[in-house]
């Protein structure tokens, strides 16, 4: 779940730290949640935290709201609840932040430890 702030060079910064850790054959599914939530300035990361969570539970990735133009080689989702194989579940979380307030959380689905 990219930060996805929808600016420029914000955006172009996190999608090349994204691009930076996965190779072309192992490209995640890029989401963002602004588009369906706003921001909700000190509250986004346990918002967003707790809808990624449900999706992890449910099997599904929520699509991305309001995308128009894709300047990134990024594997967006832009269908509506993209489906995922829940045994193999992870999924990385953004949370940036004013001043260099970063955070990345790594959620997985419980029965990714059996």
């Amino acid at each position: 779940k990219a930060h996805g702030t929808g600016t420029g060079l914000n955006d172009k910064h996190e999608s090349t730290a994204i691009m930076s850790l996965f190779n072309q054959k192992h490209r995640p599914h890029v989401t963002s949640l602004k588009g369906h939530i706003g921001h909700v300035t000190d509250a986004s990361g346990l918002v967003e935290t707790a809808i990624m969570t449900h999706s992890i539970n449910n099997g599904h990735l929520i699509e991305i709201r309001n995308l128009e133009k894709r300047e990134f080689d990024l594997n967006f989702v832009t269908e509506k609840q993209l489906k995922i194989s829940k045994p193999h579940v992870n999924i990385l979380a953004n949370s940036l932040g004013f001043g260099g307030n970063n955070c990345s959380l790594v959620l997985s689905c419980p029965t990714t430890f059996r």
